[in-house]
């Protein structure tokens, strides 16, 4: 009789070193899926370019799908890591919980994540489709896959891709990519409520700003990725598409407004940046809510990288934003968080 495989006997195998053993304990109670969804390689080659592959990745992604025959400790990930990710995707009550692979990803696993998220983009497509969304917006969403994998070759000189919690959620049925702006849909003042404002109006406030403020209602939650300029057009086309693509995601719905909460609708941002920027373009969208909360590190994080140079004289000074943000922190002074709202047109 065959000895069945162990969590221990596939971390052994593979050499995956320190992966936490929690998750091998969590793989090991979950079923494995009985018919695991491989596409065959035609339409996984088809599959891969619509999720914006580069071409030079194409080859070894499809070389390296592990099979049953050939790779059975990775054939064990998984099946199980399958069932486990599909099973915690976003729901109407619940957003997805976690990642699916608990970083750092171990090198021996470096492709595992694209050949999970392979097996299950029919599910993840499906949990899209019965949420109402857009086609156009699911697979804009989902090609940034090949995005951060072009980002981890670049950096890294070798085909891999990593992805932080923040970008699972676009393959959770959780964030979505509408054109230059991020989305997430969600009930105003809920529990949980990750996604929501970090300030709001009293009750009274919000009954008299009518019924999209209310605790309850349905909005979206707008987040600004690091994509390159914030244009005015960019922005302007991606809130039209917002108007009506999620119009069914939640029950209760359509949405009324979005909010968004960040260091770019700081008001003392106009001290420094011309009128015609496009951070002050993007502020005049919003009607700012009362409150602020200092928080000098997400600006500086967005503006200088994760991996910026400690103290403020050594940050570079290139351009009129970066100069205001050093300017700004040796006088003594903070950059704050805000929240605002705008109306989506119904």
């Amino acid at each position: 009789m065959k000895k069945a495989m162990t969590g221990a006997h596939v971390a052994e195998k593979l050499g995956l070193g320190d992966v936490p053993l929690a998750w091998l304990a969590k793989l090991e109670e979950a079923r494995p899926a009985a018919d695991l969804p491989v596409p065959n390689p035609d339409a996984l080659s088809v599959l891969l370019a619509r999720l914006s592959v580069a071409r030079e990745d194409l080859a070894e992604v499809l070389e390296t799908m592990p099979s049953p025959e050939r790779d059975p400790e990775l054939w064990w990930l998984l099946e199980r890591s399958h069932n486990v990710f599909v099973s915690s995707l976003a729901s109407r009550e619940n957003q997805p919980s976690g990642e699916p692979i608990p970083p750092p990803v171990p090198e021996a696993l470096r492709l595992f994540t694209v050949h999970l998220i392979l097996v299950s983009i029919a599910a993840i497509l499906q949990r899209q489709q019965e949420f109402g969304v857009p086609d156009d917006i699911s697979w804009e969403t989902l090609s940034w896959l090949g995005r951060a994998m072009s980002t981890y070759r670049a950096k890294q000189g070798k085909i891999g891709v990593s992805l932080a919690g923040w970008d699972w959620l676009r393959f959770s049925a959780w964030l979505y990519q509408v054109g230059r702006l991020e989305v997430t849909p969600y009930w105003l003042l809920t529990h949980p409520q990750e996604a929501g404002p970090l300030f709001w109006y009293d009750e009274q406030t919000a009954d008299q700003l009518g019924p999209g403020h209310k605790k309850g209602a349905a909005a979206l939650s707008l987040h600004i990725p690091a994509l390159g300029p914030l244009t005015a057009e960019a922005c302007s086309e991606s809130l039209c598409r917002m108007q009506t693509a999620f119009n069914k995601i939640q029950p209760g719905g359509p949405p009324r407004i979005a909010t968004c909460t960040s260091w770019m609708l700081d008001e003392q941002l106009a001290e420094y940046l011309p009128y015609d920027s496009n951070i002050r373009d993007f502020q005049r969208r919003f009607t700012l809510v009362p409150g602020a909360r200092d928080n000098d590190d997400w600006i500086l994080r967005a503006v200088f990288g994760a991996e910026r140079p400690q103290g403020l004289d050594a940050l570079p000074q290139r351009t009129t934003l970066e100069r205001a943000v050093v300017g700004h922190l040796r006088q003594g002074r903070h950059w704050r968080m805000r929240t605002g709202w705008l109306q989506l047109a119904q």
